[in-house]
């Protein structure tokens, strides 16, 4: 029971961890469009990168 218990915490904090230092899409397409792009949106495994893109297509 004790193991299960250490088991939670840690995935807790590792949740709460990469919630906090993920990628916003609001932030992230207005950052995008301040350079010269089209919009953003988020990508990566865990959806923490901003990843600009122009207008017709994604690059």
């Amino acid at each position: 029971m004790k193991y299960l218990l250490v088991v939670l915490v840690v995935f807790v904090l590792a949740t709460v961890a990469l919630a906090g230092s993920g990628c916003n899409v609001v932030p992230c397409s207005d950052y995008c469009r301040s350079v010269g792009h089209f919009g953003g949106y988020c990508v990566g495994p865990t959806l923490d990168t901003c990843h600009c893109y122009d207008v017709g297509h994604k690059n």
